[in-house]
């Protein structure tokens, strides 16, 4: 993962960067953490929140509207450690 906001598309980059500045006219100081993220990351992050059952329906849709790497990510990176139990 990357913070490097050179990575961002110009034109989100270019807000981004407006809205640090404006966070810092108001006194608070904002990092990115990250900039980039590779496909299996963002499925865990997403995963975190979400039941068992919203996942499946999410990767039966991404599968049914033709993308299948898409629901590959969500499926493969598993629940997390400590949502195991969930449902």
């Amino acid at each position: 993962m990357s913070a490097n906001l050179n990575l961002l598309i110009p034109e989100f980059r270019v807000k981004v960067e407006q809205l640090l500045e404006n966070c810092r006219n108001q006194g608070v100081i904002m990092i990115p953490y990250c900039t980039l993220r590779d496909p299996y990351t963002q499925a865990r992050l997403w995963r975190q929140s979400k039941s068992t059952a919203v996942i499946q329906k999410k990767i039966n849709e991404l599968k049914e509207k033709g993308a299948p790497f898409l629901a590959h990510c969500i499926e493969i990176v598993g629940p997390p450690a400590l949502l195991a139990g969930r449902r």
